[in-house]
């Protein structure tokens, strides 16, 4: 598990986060960074004033990025051209300084790889060029931005907050307890083996603010916390009327800010775990149906996934027959 030294940025202000805890020198790290474009996309300087590390984002050329140490240049490019609909981003720069490469990462605030480019020659990176970094002036698209010692993908996909209590055939065990091997319950293929599991400290700021799924609302004792992206089973009345399913899939953080479900703003890192199996399926949390991949992985899904626009009509369906039956 990778360890985050370092934040900035407005989306970060009353966190409760501590002074940066930078080391001596960071010989394999990432930097994140969360944008918020305006109605018509700019090119973006996210470090104006920086002597020592240039990053920019144009829409129409892609991502550039240069950083000098007397005089070594690191440069690293990634060609592309942005959708124009496209309005929040997460950019992630990794280094290797063993293997001397670095990785430039962009994809969509709901977690769609727009692109991705490997680059030779990356050094590492002194703890004192990190400070001067963090206290550089940012570009205001910039909504947050975080150092990690380690690397760290730009988001977690599906995943569980560690203590979600996973059901498997010996009965609910915490997702963080889980080892690759061990057998968890799914709704279209009963008992599956866990293929490898994924742990990961996550921010939780702007775009990938988690979610807290609210107990009742899911059958639940109590609420569980899930990653912005994680797809999550509805069903009844509703569903079938507007879709002509029995169920269907919505990512999380579509429901957030909902009778259902609430953004988990209480704590600035959130423990993860990403449990993935043979095939992707439905994990059963006590009577929630939760699924193994993110909606960006390019795999046949268990059920169909709404889009953004057909949540609206089906979560006011429900709050007016929640109110009628009140």
């Amino acid at each position: 598990m990778s360890g985050w030294v370092a934040f900035a940025g407005p989306a970060t202000l009353g966190r409760g986060l501590g002074p940066p805890r930078l080391p001596g020198v960071i010989e394999q790290g990432t930097f994140i960074f969360d944008l918020a474009l305006g109605p018509e996309p700019r090119p973006l300087c996210l470090f104006p004033g920086d002597p020592g590390l240039a990053l920019h984002l144009d829409p129409e050329t892609g991502v550039h990025l240069a950083r000098r140490q007397g005089r070594v240049l690191h440069e690293a490019r990634l060609p592309l051209r942005l959708p124009s609909d496209l309005r929040r981003l997460r950019l992630a720069y990794s280094w290797t300084a063993a293997e001397a490469q670095s990785r430039l990462t962009l994809e969509s605030a709901g977690g769609t790889r727009l692109g991705t480019a490997v680059a030779a020659g990356a050094p590492a990176l002194p703890g004192a060029e990190a400070a001067r970094i963090f206290a550089a002036a940012l570009d205001p698209a910039v909504q947050w931005m975080g150092l990690a010692q380690g690397l760290v993908p730009g988001g977690m996909g599906a995943a569980l907050g560690a203590g979600c209590p996973v059901e498997t055939p010996a009965g609910p065990v915490r997702a963080d307890a889980l080892r690759p091997g061990d057998l968890v319950l799914t709704e279209d293929h009963g008992a599956q083996a866990v293929a490898f599991v994924r742990r990961q400290a996550m921010p939780g700021f702007g775009s990938l603010t988690p979610v807290r799924l609210r107990g009742p609302y899911f059958g639940l004792p109590g609420d569980l916390i899930v990653a912005p992206h994680t797809l999550v089973r509805l069903g009844g009345a509703e569903v079938e009327y507007l879709f002509g399913e029995d169920e269907v899939l919505v990512q999380a953080r579509h429901l957030s800010g909902t009778v259902m479900a609430l953004p988990e703003t209480r704590r600035p890192l959130i423990g993860f775990v990403a449990l993935g199996l043979a095939r992707p399926d439905l994990l059963r949390v006590g009577r929630c149906g939760l699924c193994s991949v993110a909606p960006s992985v390019r795999l046949p899904l268990p059920r169909r996934v709404l889009q953004a626009y057909e949540v609206v009509p089906l979560l006011a369906m429900r709050d007016r027959a929640r109110i009628a039956s009140a």
